[in-house]
């Protein structure tokens, strides 16, 4: 089964249960090049990130953060894009790199 990672984020209705949660990262995609909406990230990663639960998700990485596979992260509620100016701000996960 095909699904596109971001559309596959935002039909996720268990997100808020992930929050805070801790994972490391199995796979990486950095990302220099993006809609008007995701410039101000560039660049940035979307990840696959397995909890310590075991669970495994996808996630767009914390702007302008490196990421590689084995590093430890955890969930925060972050913006998600940029909204025109009448626009409501997406939120929603984020992955945040653990020092």
């Amino acid at each position: 089964m095909n699904i596109h990672p971001a559309q596959y984020h935002r039909n996720s209705k268990k997100w808020q249960y992930h929050l805070g949660k801790t994972g490391v990262v199995l796979l990486t995609t950095r990302l220099e090049v993006t809609t008007k909406e995701l410039e101000s990230f560039l660049p940035y990663c979307f990840l696959l990130v397995q909890l310590e639960s075991g669970e495994k998700i996808e996630v767009m990485g914390e702007a302008q953060t490196n990421f590689l596979v084995g590093d430890a992260v955890r969930l925060e509620l972050r913006k998600l894009a940029q909204p025109d100016q009448f626009g409501i701000i997406p939120y929603g996960l984020k992955a945040c790199k653990l020092n």
